[in-house]
């Protein structure tokens, strides 16, 4: 079964990890839908930042959500010290909820490594839409944290297959983000890059998933 880590999207094929906001209403899942939820940086001089993380940790006490996020820093909006502290709350709902969290970092992956380090989070963290170099991808595995690739990173398919073919797959995920591509072609791709079978490549992937989920849900 396809496993796509990061959707907004409630059509997605597989398992798949739907992002919502804080303010959203709880959508009706499928059997093979979990929740992740967090406050966007982009979102940050638009909301009541309190009221945003009430219902944040409300969400997290019912077990409505098992990853949170997305959440994170970008480079490219201002204000990074805000994005920094609010990042950092998450960080601390993550480790007290014993939840994986789910990063947006753009130009930020040093930050998030340096961050990772100083806080000594134990909760496994997944950047999503990665799309960096196979050093940034190394040591960002080296601090155990997940990479979760998307329509963005095969359009290189030369950077692709050069970053699939020397990492740690064990640390590798596949989403769709908020496009309209299915994660079944990213699967496709990404089987052609190792030139391994989709069976194989969704039994390695499940297996990833399996590790972040430590609640034991599998849909």
């Amino acid at each position: 079964m396809f496993v796509n880590a990061h959707t907004h999207h409630l059509n997605s094929e597989g398992i798949s990890v739907v992002n919502i906001y804080p303010s959203d209403q709880v959508p009706i899942l499928s059997e093979h839908q979990i929740l992740s939820c967090g406050i966007h940086p982009w979102h940050i001089k638009d909301i009541d930042m309190e009221e945003a993380f009430d219902q944040l940790k409300h969400l997290c006490e019912k077990g409505l959500i098992k990853i949170i996020g997305e959440c994170g820093l970008d480079k490219y909006i201002e204000d990074i010290p805000r994005q920094e502290i609010v990042f950092r709350q998450h960080i601390v709902l993550s480790e007290q909820y014993e939840l994986p969290l789910i990063i947006h970092s753009v130009k930020s992956h040093h930050l998030i490594l340096n961050i990772r380090k100083e806080t000594k989070a134990q909760q496994p963290w997944i950047i999503h839409g990665f799309n960096g170099s196979l050093e940034m991808a190394e040591q960002l595995i080296k601090q155990n944290i997940f990479l979760s690739l998307g329509p963005n990173f095969f359009r290189n398919t030369e950077k692709a297959s050069r970053l699939l073919n020397r990492i740690d797959l064990s640390f590798v995920l596949f989403e769709t983000d908020d496009t309209d591509e299915e994660i079944k072609d990213i699967y496709s791709k990404a089987k052609d890059v190792l030139r391994i079978s989709t069976e194989e490549l969704e039994i390695k992937i499940m297996l990833n998933f399996k590790r972040i989920l430590r609640d034991g849900w599998i849909g």
